[in-house]
């Protein structure tokens, strides 16, 4: 084949590991803190009163004038939550069947996403509201603002990120109809790039060696077929930061590769199969990585 590179496991949990290692996961710039925006001597006396009450209205007063400076901290944690890996092969399947089920629009994502951060936000500064952490001093107001706010939202970071989860894999039969709608070139596939008859024999002839000069074969011909289809899978199933970092044609040349041991029992029966034969095993790998 062209690339005649395995994805090394070891190295994607290392890349996860590296991806992970910083707790934080924040690396957000922030402004410089404008006490102006608040009458800063009440908000310190409230916190500093030691009356529940006095605490909360002083926390409310710094929501009310400093939320939108979080608001880029907030999109980190609700982009934290782990989300449904099969989703998109259900709104695929509701599609094609014209299932009854009403699908989010991307305006309705939007908002429900918008929604998350406000969420996400209110839920710190309860945190805030409800720990005893106080500044000494009006000038250290922001400082001590800016450090209590990420500090909560690494914590609902982490515990987003430590959650076990557990999805439920759609049935078969919605697989398979969800990933042969996908925005694969479905076009019958061109015999002509590839010697059919030769192709045909290696694969048919028990041969390890000779299956894997057809798999080359058609990996040369036919790998750019399933490119598309296969980065869509690949950002489902990966981290967004390990997914750019895998190269979509190495992908593809992995599930090729399996045609040398798991497809060694099938094998098409005439030329004309081969395109049926080879989409099917692609399709069935690809659904695969979901497991």
């Amino acid at each position: 084949m062209e690339k005649n590179k395995d994805i090394d496991i070891g190295k994607i949990f290392k890349k996860v590991h590296e991806i992970y290692r910083d707790d934080s996961g924040l690396d957000i710039k922030l402004p410089k803190f404008n006490l102006k925006k608040i009458d800063a001597k009440e908000v310190l006396r409230f916190l500093n009163s030691g009356d529940k009450e006095n605490r909360k209205k002083a926390v409310s007063l710094l929501f009310d004038a400093y939320s939108k400076r979080y608001l880029e901290l907030a999109h980190s944690v609700a982009d934290s939550k782990q989300s449904d890996p099969y989703a998109f092969i259900w709104e695929r399947y509701w599609q094609v069947t014209e299932h009854t089920r009403t699908l989010k629009t991307e305006d309705e994502e939007v908002t429900q996403f918008e929604t998350e951060k406000n969420e996400a936000l209110s839920d710190i500064f309860g945190n805030i509201e409800n720990d005893e952490t106080k500044p000494t001093s009006e000038k250290e107001l922001g400082e001590w603002l800016d450090n209590a706010v990420k500090n909560y939202a690494n914590d609902k970071m982490r515990f987003n990120q430590s959650m076990h989860c557990y999805w439920a894999e759609p049935p078969q039969d919605v697989n398979l109809i969800a990933f042969a709608s996908m925005d694969m070139d479905r076009q019958p596939l061109n015999l002509k790039k590839i010697d059919a008859k030769e192709v045909l024999r290696l694969l048919n002839s028990g041969d390890r060696e000779d299956r894997k000069k057809a798999v080359s074969l058609l990996f040369e011909a036919y790998s750019k077929r399933y490119l598309k289809i296969g980065c869509e899978v690949m950002h489902r199933c990966y981290p967004h930061e390990l997914a750019e970092s895998i190269e979509p044609l190495d992908f593809i040349n992995d599930i090729f590769d399996s045609l040398n041991n798991k497809g060694v029992q099938t094998k098409p029966t005439s030329e004309e199969e081969i395109g049926e034969w080879l989409d099917n095993f692609v399709m069935r790998d690809l659904s695969g990585c979901f497991k």
